[in-house]
């Protein structure tokens, strides 16, 4: 199951990457870019990074 869901995210992510550098409107191209950082998230999330997740919206702002 886990494998499924890490290769599910990782087509997402991928597929959504290229889709923003292919998108002709700016409005798509960011909500594609919405989704990549989702996806990324995602992978994140399962790979075990909860301290990595919570820190980095911190050094952003």
């Amino acid at each position: 199951m886990e494998y499924i869901l890490f290769y599910m995210l990782a087509v997402v992510s991928i597929a959504a990457s290229v889709m923003v550098v292919a998108m002709r409107r700016a409005v798509y191209s960011a909500l594609s870019l919405i989704v990549c950082f989702g996806a990324i998230a995602g992978l994140f999330f399962q790979l075990g990074a909860y301290p990595f997740l919570v820190s980095v919206p911190g050094t952003t702002g």
